[in-house]
C-alpha cells in the first residue's frame, strides 16, 4: 500500500549495518533451524523440534492429521501433536468433519485461516476445539496442503487472543508448515516403503492388468472398448508415474508393490 511507503535519505554504511541487523533480530526462524525437521529419526524426535520452533515464536503448540493414500487405494492417517494427551486424544478420535468452519475453509482453499477459539467451538463438532479452550488456547492457525498422495492439515495454536494478527508471522508459519509437512511425508515414508507405490486409475491398472497377462494393446482394446491409441496412452501414463519407460517395467514394478 502506498501508506506504507517512505522516502529515506540516502543510508550511510552504519545505517546499512543497523537495519541488516535489526532484520536479523526480526526473524525467529531461519533455514538452517528448520531443516532440523528433515534431520529426525523417529515421530518424537520431530515432535521435540517442533514444539523447539514453536517456542521461539511465541506458539503454544500445533497439531498435524495427514492423510495418506497408499498405491492401493487404502487411506492410512497420521497425527503430530506438541499438545497435552487429553487434546491429542480428541483429535486423534475426531475426523474433521464438513459443518467445521476451519475445515470448510481449508477444504476449498490454500489460503490459512486465522480464527478464535469460540467461533470454533461455537461448530457442531466442536469437541477437539473444547478441549482447546480448556488447556488455555484463545486462538488458531490452519493452513491444508494436498498433493497426489498425501493430505495434511495444520493447526498453529496460541493462548494470546491477537497473536495471529501480526502478517509479518504468516510467512513464518507458512514455511515452518512446508518443513513440518515434508518431514512428516519422509518420515512416514521411510517407516511404510510399500505406500510409495503411485495412485493409478482404473484404466491404468485393467491394461497393466491384461499386458501383464500376454494381451497385445489391440487385444486390450477390444476387451475394454476402447481404441489401441488409448490403451497406448494409459499404458504410457502407468510407466510414467512408475518412472520407467517401458510397459514391461511398468508390470514388474506394480507386481513389486502388490498392484497387480
Amino acid at each position: 500500500m502506498l501508506s506504507c511507503l517512505t522516502f529515506a535519505r540516502p543510508r550511510t554504511a552504519r545505517m546499512t549495518k543497523e537495519i541488516r541487523m535489526g532484520y536479523r533480530n526480526a526473524c525467529a526462524m531461519e533455514d538452517g533451524d528448520l531443516t532440523t525437521l528433515l534431520e529426525v529419526d523417529g515421530w518424537q524426535e520431530l515432535t521435540d523440534a517442533a514444539r523447539r520452533l514453536l517456542t521461539r515464536l511465541q506458539l503454544d503448540g500445533c497439531i498435524n492429521r495427514m492423510r495418506i493414500t497408499d498405491g492401493n487405494g487404502r487411506s492410512h492417517v497420521h497425527l503430530l501433536s506438541t499438545m497435552a494427551a487429553e487434546v491429542h486424544a480428541a483429535f486423534r478420535d475426531t475426523d474433521p468433519a464438513e459443518d467445521d468452519c476451519i475445515s470448510r475453509h481449508i477444504n476449498r482453499q490454500a489460503v490459512p485461516l486465522a480464527w478464535a477459539i469460540d467461533d470454533a467451538c461455537s461448530a457442531h463438532s466442536a469437541l477437539p476445539y473444547r478441549q482447546l479452550k480448556s488447556a488455555g488456547i484463545q486462538s488458531g492457525w490452519s493452513v491444508g496442503t494436498r498433493s497426489e498422495q498425501f493430505c495434511n492439515r495444520i493447526d498453529i495454536y496460541s493462548s494470546s487472543p491477537q497473536r495471529f494478527a501480526r502478517n509479518e508471522l504468516h510467512s513464518e508459519l507458512l514455511l515452518f508448515s512446508c518443513y513440518l509437512n515434508d518431514a512428516m511425508r519422509a518420515l512416514w515414508l521411510r517407516q511404510n516403503p510399500q505406500a510409495r507405490a503411485p495412485l493409478l486409475t482404473p484404466r491404468e491398472q485393467q491394461c497393466l492388468r491384461w499386458s501383464a497377462s500376454g494381451k497385445t494393446s489391440n487385444e486390450i482394446g477390444i476387451i475394454l472398448g476402447i481404441s489401441q491409441n488409448t490403451v497406448y496412452f494409459h499404458l504410457k501414463k502407468a510407466a510414467s508415474k512408475f518412472e520407467v519407460y517401458g510397459t514391461r517395467h511398468a508390470i514388474s514394478r506394480a507386481m513389486e508393490m502388490g498392484l497387480l
